[in-house]
């Protein structure tokens, strides 16, 4: 009677562990090879969790200069002119908020002609391959969170998440950009910023404001997914990963308004001295 009980619940157990080894081998089989673009695209908007298992096998770290190509034509076609103008005079009226007047003059922020040229594609190129360099700024702190933690992964790991994260911020990005030109302010129509529309860019509370956004919060939860699988961390841990990157973004977009005050500051400076 003890051995038909034993035999059962051998029986029992032994259906988990053949039903586990199937899921396994699929999940073998389809991270077998990297995600083809568009499969990647879709896993970046819809399950993030698939894309870093993915990740975790083959830390690529080509897949994503098309999206920053993409993004890059995109915004040279529609966005570049209106917005280095919009930036110059948004620049020029903080000037006058702060100190009354204004040295700067927008038509020195415009070209024409081949000037104009040689400024969009050197726009280009910026967008296409500043990501490539703001890769290794997120990749090396998710690195150092990761060793702390007690994580495995590797800098090509973080590094080929952290172009991911990118590539998910600049096509969200779009959206900002588009809201830059039709509302004519550089407030971020999918931040906090909207609680403070008056506040300039030299402007540390409207930076801290404009930081808590869709796309900064979305761009956190990949990399919580992303230190969750590559690393196996349980979500706690992965979570307090993805906190930390949020806090130093944070502080980045302070320290942002801070250098645009200095810039402020001396051109004014420079220019009161000239005058």
């Amino acid at each position: 009677m003890e051995n038909k009980k034993n035999n059962a619940n051998s029986f029992d157990q032994s259906q988990p562990a053949s039903a586990l080894g199937k899921t396994d081998a699929m999940a073998d089989t389809e991270h077998a090879k990297p995600f083809k673009l568009a499969k990647r695209l879709k896993c970046l908007f819809t399950d993030p969790a698939r894309l870093m298992k993915n990740l975790k096998v083959h830390p690529v770290f080509g897949p994503p200069a098309l999206v920053f190509i993409l993004v890059a034509v995109i915004s040279s076609v529609f966005f570049m002119g209106k917005l280095s103008e919009l930036q110059a005079r948004m620049l020029s009226e903080e000037t006058m908020r702060i100190y009354g007047a204004s040295v700067m003059a927008e038509t020195q922020f415009q070209a024409e002609g081949p000037a104009r040229v040689i400024l969009i594609v050197s726009q280009f190129i910026g967008v296409a391959a500043i990501p490539y360099v703001m890769g290794f700024v997120l990749a090396l702190p998710l690195l150092i969170i990761g060793k702390i933690a007690g994580g495995k992964a590797k800098l090509s790991h973080y590094y080929s998440l952290s172009l991911h994260a990118y590539a998910l911020t600049m096509l969200v990005g779009l959206i900002s950009t588009a809201g830059f030109i039709m509302t004519d302010s550089l407030t971020d129509i999918l931040s906090l910023g909207l609680l403070d529309p008056t506040g300039g860019t030299a402007s540390v509370p409207h930076a801290v404001l404009q930081a808590v956004s869709i796309t900064n919060l979305w761009q956190c939860g990949l990399i919580y997914f992303g230190m969750k699988e590559i690393n196996g961390f349980k979500p706690v841990k992965a979570a307090v990963a993805a906190a930390v990157i949020f806090v130093l973004i944070i502080i980045s977009a302070a320290g942002g308004a801070v250098v645009t005050k200095t810039m402020i500051d001396i051109t004014h400076n420079l220019g009161g001295a000239g005058l």
